[in-house]
């Protein structure tokens, strides 16, 4: 039972501090998706204390994998990469426009 609350508390523990890390970096989008997901296993699994176990747990993979690929990263470099296509797009248009 020891074993059991001490990896519970790691896992919320780095839960806790993973989504303070977010906010503070700014990545809030991240930050929702990963307590959203704290939230939803736990709903999902958090009937019992191994339920609790295995949705903090399942939620700090989530976490790791967040980090790692960051939805805010992606979401402003498609966002950046699609701005510059319409400027190109405009930018020609422009110059086929001039022609005429």
């Amino acid at each position: 039972m020891l074993e059991t609350a001490l990896v519970l508390g790691v896992a919320v523990l780095f839960n806790f501090l993973s989504i303070v890390m977010k906010l503070k970096k700014g990545h809030y989008i991240d930050a929702v998706v990963d307590f959203a997901m704290v939230l939803a296993l736990m709903q999902i699994y958090g009937n019992s204390t191994m339920g609790g176990v295995i949705a903090t747990i399942g939620s700090a993979f989530i976490s790791i994998f967040l980090m790692i690929n960051p939805l805010t990263k992606s979401k402003v470099s498609m966002a950046k990469r699609l701005d510059k296509s319409i400027d190109k797009a405009l930018s020609k248009l422009e110059s086929t426009t001039r022609h005429w």
